[in-house]
């Protein structure tokens, strides 16, 4: 929570502070407690839990300085109207993280209806472009505080901007690693299984998801830019599109047309069916909520 306060505040260096030392402490912990002390798994936690509370007291530290929000108990209060606007702002992220956890069950329900291999593979696959897929993410959080502090200051045309200029940054970076996963994908799926049959069809999936991964960053971009001007209902829609509007019916639809073949496909199908969705919608909020010229109120 504290994180995120600072880095929406505009504090990424204080809020980056504070993790990065509580991560750090706890890789450097891992070794000490596990191995050294023989603690085991019970190290391992203990190592975890000094990095979660000294990165806590670097965070809540850095509230006290730069201008930022200090966090003060006697100032806490239940107010109703901050509550349903918290909700609702965390609506996109609650439900992106709902439907992404029910359409993973389904993909493995599937998936292990050929094979175990093939739970593996479709596994595997996923994982490894989700590196690349998390990277853009951190692109898209550094522009919602820009976003949402240039909306509320009615500086629409920063918005686009800011955009515009995340947009190219996270394309080029996507289209220079996807063409690194295409090429060197096996390297990164040989390190999480040895099986040839797993390794083959992993790449396959990785390589078939390389085809629409590019022009992914849209699709991330656009619904964090609705959830920082408070079109929650569109943001929470566009969240839910690629793992779970889009992605359950043509996995069951590929599947069942194609066979195996179908874990290949359907993917990539279902994330060019929630762009081409976003691209509607984002086309439409463009218009209607950042048209206005800097300045002007928009309803």
């Amino acid at each position: 929570m504290i994180y995120n306060e600072l880095r929406l505040a505009g504090s990424a260096k204080s809020s980056v502070i504070g993790l990065m030392v509580g991560m750090l402490l706890n890789m450097v912990l891992d070794p000490v407690l596990i191995l050294w002390a023989g603690l085991g798994v019970e190290g391992a936690a203990y190592a975890s839990m000094a990095g979660q509370i000294t990165g806590l007291m670097i965070l809540y530290g850095q509230t006290k300085k730069n201008g930022n929000v200090p966090v003060l108990r006697k100032k806490a209060k239940l107010d109703w109207t901050n509550v349903r606007t918290i909700m609702a702002g965390g609506a996109p992220n609650f439900c992106r993280q709902g439907i992404s956890s029910i359409s993973s069950v389904l993909i493995n329900h599937v998936a292990g209806s050929f094979s175990v291999s093939a739970i593996a593979a479709v596994t595997i696959a996923i994982k490894v472009a989700y590196i690349a897929y998390a990277l853009v993410i951190g692109f898209g959080q550094g522009f919602q505080p820009v976003c949402a502090m240039n909306y509320g200051a009615q500086k629409y045309d920063r918005i686009k901007k800011a955009f515009c200029m995340t947009l190219f940054t996270v394309m080029v970076f996507l289209l220079l690693t996807t063409g690194m996963l295409y090429v060197k994908g096996a390297l990164f799926i040989r390190a999480f299984t040895g099986e040839e049959a797993v390794a083959t069809l992993a790449n396959r999936i990785l390589r078939a998801q390389c085809v629409i991964l590019p022009f992914m960053g849209y699709y991330v971009l656009i619904g964090m830019l609705l959830q920082n001007i408070g079109r929650f209902a569109l943001a929470t829609m566009v969240t839910m599109l690629e793992n779970g509007f889009c992605m359950i019916p043509v996995l069951y639809a590929t599947c069942a047309l194609l066979g195996e073949a179908g874990l290949v496909w359907f993917k990539p199908i279902s994330s060019g069916l929630a762009l081409l969705i976003s691209l509607g919608i984002g086309t439409h909020a463009w218009k209607k909520y950042l048209g206005k010229q800097s300045g002007e109120t928009v309803k």
